[in-house]
């Protein structure tokens, strides 16, 4: 489902990503571990199609990342590191609101935002703006923006930032809960 091939990254005389290969098939999980400033987030924007690698190719499904940008930024869904919502909109709004950006209809936006809801536990709290959620439900309304079209896969850059123990658990318990529906992750 994922193929980086020979991936690298230089931004100006540094180099970021040196020449890194690996593959995830579906149902898998790859977790990107290092320190800070060491390349996670790069890898994720090179095989996202948002940063053009030096070298190398990012494949999603049958799709060349850089060929073939539109087809491959079907094949997936981004939870990104930094909380971005509305500061206005309730989140069922703010759901639908993606779900139409994505080109989904008014029927498949309003069944998916009942499926992302209920599957991130946040149904009770649709009415709710992000910001009046805690710090776990936040992650969770981020990894179910994340499935707003039920892509094959989920790029997730440092789901648990900021959050508390029993808040981490809550998102690993989720995460492993999309792995074992068939969805293959960074």
């Amino acid at each position: 489902m994922i193929r980086a091939e020979n991936l690298s990254k230089i931004f100006g005389l540094q180099k970021v990503v040196d020449n890194i290969s690996f593959s995830v098939h579906k149902g898998e999980t790859l977790g990107l571990l290092g320190p800070n400033g060491a390349g996670k987030t790069t890898i994720i924007k090179m095989l996202t199609g948002l940063v053009r690698p030096t070298t190398g190719r990012a494949v999603l499904g049958e799709y060349d990342v850089q060929k073939q940008p539109i087809e491959a930024k079907k094949m997936f869904g981004i939870c990104p590191q930094e909380l971005s919502f509305d500061y206005h909109l309730p989140i069922d709004k703010d759901l639908y609101f993606y779900a139409r950006l994505y080109g989904l209809s008014r029927r498949e936006s309003i069944f998916s935002v009942k499926r992302v809801l209920k599957l991130a536990k946040l149904e009770s709290h649709s009415k709710k703006t992000a910001y009046q959620l805690s710090g776990g439900m936040q992650r969770r309304l981020l990894v179910a923006r994340a499935l707003i079209t039920d892509p094959p896969i989920l790029f997730l850059d440092e789901p648990t930032t900021g959050l508390d123990p029993h808040s981490r658990h809550e998102i690993w318990e989720f995460i492993s809960n999309l792995k074992e529906n068939g969805k293959s992750m960074i």
